[in-house]
């Protein structure tokens, strides 16, 4: 499973997770195959990306990689790393990842 923006989707996608607007109310169910209707709707929506089912995600690393050259998304980073300093739990962590992933993702498209 990975995330697809709406801009990206296809029909025929399926949907991995629902899909929820802005406030966290389901749009689309998951398990739900797309039509050029439900993009439209995704859209109408302002919803930024779906996950959809057989969509690999592209490894953190990869994604750090590519947005070291750019100062400012190397800032966030750096920030973001800063407040999970010393955390070892593992959802936190996990937490910090998903954190940083976003931050990779409105800045850096693979």
């Amino acid at each position: 499973m990975g995330t697809v923006r709406v801009g990206d989707l296809r029909p025929g996608m399926v949907l991995a997770r629902p899909a929820l607007d802005k406030t966290g109310h389901v749009i689309l169910r998951d398990g739900l195959p797309l039509t050029d209707k439900h993009v439209q709707l995704l859209t109408s929506w302002k919803v930024e990306g779906v996950d959809v089912v057989g969509v690999n995600d592209v490894p953190l690393a990869e994604l750090e990689a590519a947005a070291a050259s750019d100062p400012q998304t190397k800032a966030r980073l750096e920030s973001i790393e800063s407040r999970f300093q010393g955390i070892t739990d593992e959802v936190l962590l996990q937490l910090r990842d998903i954190v940083k992933r976003r931050c990779l993702s409105s800045s850096v498209r693979p």
